[in-house]
């Protein structure tokens, strides 16, 4: 759903909080838009592809009650359920056993739709 300025204006104005609004990161090679909400399972499918085709890449991410990880990780390992990431800086492991935990993300280079530094939002789906 794609809202002008003056429709997000009318909708803060008529007191309409309940409704949400999807934010869109424009890519600058044209009007693709990308969107800022994936669930636990496209999370996955992402961390499969970037350790398979795109090694160079890494992530960071926030963990619910967390603030954000200090640095990009590479991908080391994903599970059926977690993953397992290495920083680079501090050569520290960080073993998740569940990604569901993940509330955010972001990579540090682009890759397929995926926008660099650019905050993802993970909603887990309900029968994880």
């Amino acid at each position: 759903m794609i809202l002008s300025f003056h429709g997000m204006l009318f909708m803060f104005m008529s007191g309409l909080p309940s409704l949400k609004i999807m934010r869109a990161n424009w890519n600058l090679e044209g009007a693709e838009e990308t969107k800022s909400v994936i669930s636990t399972l496209e999370l996955r499918r992402l961390l499969f592809d970037l350790k398979d085709k795109r090694a160079d890449v890494c992530v960071r991410f926030r963990i619910l009650g967390e603030m954000w990880r200090n640095s990009f990780m590479r991908i080391v390992q994903v599970t059926e359920k977690g993953a397992v990431f290495e920083n680079e800086h501090t050569n520290d492991w960080v073993h998740l056993a569940d990604l569901s935990e993940i509330m955010q993300f972001e990579l540090d280079n682009r890759f397929q739709h995926y926008q660099p530094h650019f905050h993802y939002d993970v909603m887990p789906l309900m029968a994880e």
